[in-house]
């Protein structure tokens, strides 16, 4: 797992300034680094490589990569994991001169153009300099499992794994957009394509876009999962054809040069992950973090698995004021305002694999979204019946309130006027109402439209799919990849999900909403594959999630402190975002008189508070 950063412009920059963006994700490829800098005609392009050496460790294998006759260059991030099988089909076209699997990318686009990218099966963010042509091609996994910026002008663009090396960027200007702002206060997080900053993106998962001369020139995307669910064929499928393609997508995932292990929280997927890849490697490590507070700690149910699967197996107990350190400086570790709680002992747990000298973890990230877990998922039809019933209701209170139905929490979401506004406040919940009533103006954000876009195409599904694919395009990709992403790559980890593996996905598209939860029962097909190597008594509980005590947290001493300092009156007027007396308000409710409702917002609100006095 490495980082990339690079550009495309009319004008030249020095290599100070690409060594300093470099400089800034050191984080993520702490073993090497590599610079290049061509220009065709009159326009300069720069690639920036940092390398975590994971396959061929070997020098040759650093990137930037070019092919062997200087027309191709590529800088990469991820993991092709069957570029073993295409590089076989291409070693008559062309002759390689290493074992990594950048130099099958290289010979890939060579031979198959940018249609390679179909070929391959991994989680990746790749740049490709096409000199003849002189195109960039910036290019992203199916689900967005890597990260990939781009700031974009009408005569440049910039690109990155994450933000800090375009804010490092000369002549970039850091104009915080405050629909983003509201919608990281409501969400946690910011759906694609947007980000905390006008005129930077996320390129989309599944995506390719090109840039010529600096200039956008064409978006084209190759895989799109609401299409992909709605023209799979669903079939009667047995537990074995799961096993098989499960067991093919952890044993692609295994493939390293370094040691690989696991991460077990005793739920069904990393249980899954975990005793697919003792199946393959005996000696396998699994990590377990635990809470000391009882109500949060899944450390017994991952020492059973354990002990059921013969993994060896180490857990760590999270200390309080370890959380407390952590949530005071995620800055560092998230460059975007992010406030998934749960960041923390994912930070934690990623530092102290990383610290016991392991390199590579599979995690269990996906299964969930794709094979119905979460509980959410028991009351999705009575909640879309209770929208339709509503809906003509709502078209007229909507009309006469110009968007003020958020003054009625708890219910604003049934009286939306549209589908993608339904699940934005649905969603969103409290904290979006509160979002809402904190902002300086009041009004909804008009982007997540843009972002929730598919559902308006998904109305004819059965409610479980859609809340199922909403959380395949939306959640995790810019929550839970995101979380996972910048917590490994902090410690230097690399983070593969073989539940993200596209023929996964596709398998998973096979069976009925109805065959995924049987009788009701959610994930039915992973746990009838996962009772072949654990009895069912050991996992079939109430799943929990990976929670932290956020009210304990947000009563610490040093954080409320800020709380309230980043609350003052003249701070919020020069920040001209905030409402100082809705935010007050707000404060008061939570700290005086113990609104759990406000919890989550009071959460966001000082974790992007937190992340601009460092910004």
């Amino acid at each position: 797992m490495c980082g990339i950063c690079g550009y495309m412009s009319h004008q030249k920059y020095n290599d100070i300034m690409l060594y300093e963006m470099a400089k800034s994700m050191q984080h993520r490829g702490p073993d090497a680094e590599g610079i290049a800098l061509f220009n065709h005609q009159s326009t300069y392009v720069g690639l920036v490589h940092r390398r975590l050496s994971i396959l061929d460790l070997d020098e040759r294998s650093h990137q930037p990569m070019k092919n062997n006759d200087d027309t191709i260059t590529v800088v990469y991030n991820g993991e092709i994991y069957n570029f073993k099988d295409i590089k076989s089909n291409l070693e008559s076209e062309y002759e390689f001169n290493t074992t990594s699997d950048t130099e099958v990318i290289v010979a890939a686009y060579q031979v198959y153009g940018i249609e390679f990218v179909k070929k391959m099966i991994g989680i990746f963010s790749i740049a490709i300099y096409d000199h003849t042509m002189g195109k960039l091609f910036l290019i992203r996994d199916r689900h967005g499992v890597k990260p990939l910026y781009y700031y974009h002008n009408h005569h440049e663009c910039v690109f990155a794994s994450e933000l800090r090396p375009i804010m490092n960027f000369d002549g970039f200007n850091p104009i915080i957009d405050k629909e983003a702002v509201q919608v990281m206060l409501a969400m946690k997080y910011i759906p694609a394509p947007k980000t905390i900053f006008m005129d930077v993106f996320k390129v989309k998962p599944g995506s390719v876009l090109t840039f010529h001369e600096g200039k956008l020139v064409n978006e084209w995307i190759y895989w799109d999962s609401a299409e992909e669910f709605v023209k799979t064929k669903k079939q009667k499928q047995q537990p074995e054809d799961y096993l098989h393609v499960l067991d093919k997508a952890v044993s692609g995932n295994l493939i390293s040069d370094v040691g690989v292990a696991t991460f077990l929280s005793g739920g069904i997927d990393s249980s899954l992950v975990s005793a697919l890849a003792h199946k393959h490697k005996q000696n396998i490590m699994s990590y377990t973090i635990g809470f000391e507070e009882k109500e949060y700690d899944e450390s017994p149910y991952a020492k059973e698995v354990a002990k059921a699967l013969s993994i060896n197996n180490k857990t760590f107990i999270l200390n309080y004021d370890h959380m407390v350190e952590v949530a005071l400086k995620l800055p560092e570790i998230y460059d975007e305002p992010f406030g998934d709680s749960s960041q923390i002992p994912t930070y934690l747990i990623s530092k102290a694999v990383a610290d016991d000298g392991v390199k590579v973890v599979l995690s269990g990230d996906g299964g969930d979204e794709f094979f119905y877990g979460y509980n959410f998922y028991d009351s999705a039809e009575k909640r879309q019946k209770k929208y339709r019933l509503l809906h003509p209701i709502a078209k007229v209170y909507h009309k006469l309130n110009h968007w003020h139905n958020y003054r009625l929490p708890g219910y604003g979401a049934y009286l939306m006027s549209d589908l993608t506004s339904y699940y934005y406040g649905l969603y969103s919940g409290f904290s979006g109402y509160y979002a809402y009533r904190a902002m300086r103006q009041k009004k909804l954000p008009s982007f997540f439209k843009q972002s929730f876009a598919f559902l308006n195409d998904l109305s004819s599904l059965d409610p479980r799919e859609i809340n199922s694919l909403f959380g395949q395009k939306i959640y995790m990709i810019d929550d839970i990849a995101v979380k996972v992403d910048r917590a490994s790559m902090a410690n230097g980890l690399e983070s593969r999900v073989p539940l993200l593996d596209h023929p996964v996905s596709l398998k998973a598209y096979e069976a009925t909403v109805n065959e995924h939860m049987k009788n009701k029962e959610k994930k039915y097909i992973l746990k009838v594959v996962l009772e072949m190597f654990v009895p069912k008594a050991l996992f079939n509980r109430k799943k929990q999630g990976f929670a932290v005590p956020l009210i304990k947290l947000l009563n610490e001493p040093k954080i409320k402190e800020k709380i309230f300092a980043f609350s003052q009156k003249d701070r919020l007027n020069q920040q001209n975002l905030f409402n100082y007396k809705m935010v007050q308000k707000i404060l008061k409710k939570f700290y005086r008189y113990h609104d759990k409702n406000t919890t989550n917002f009071v959460w966001n609100y000082f974790v992007f508070q937190l992340w601009l006095t460092r910004t």
